[in-house]
């Protein structure tokens, strides 16, 4: 998983939405380090299979954690 927006303020609301990869995280950048690519578009449709969304704090009264599955190609 890596994670591309972040609000962290527990006790109160808070949030974590990523991107879950088909390989590791380390993986994933060494790949983006050694791409001859110009944009990061081939690199997320080789490696991104989907989406995760995490929510907890605030009035919740307990954690919340979707996901959903992506076809990039």
């Amino acid at each position: 998983m890596v994670v591309y927006d972040l609000k962290f303020a527990y006790p109160r609301h808070s949030y974590a939405h990523g991107f879950l990869l088909s390989v590791s995280a380390d993986a994933f950048q060494r790949a983006c380090e050694t791409s001859n690519e110009l944009t990061m578009e081939p690199l997320f449709k080789r490696y991104v299979i989907g989406k995760i969304h995490i929510e907890y704090g605030g009035t919740l009264q307990s954690t919340i954690v979707t996901a959903e599955a992506l076809d990039l190609c």
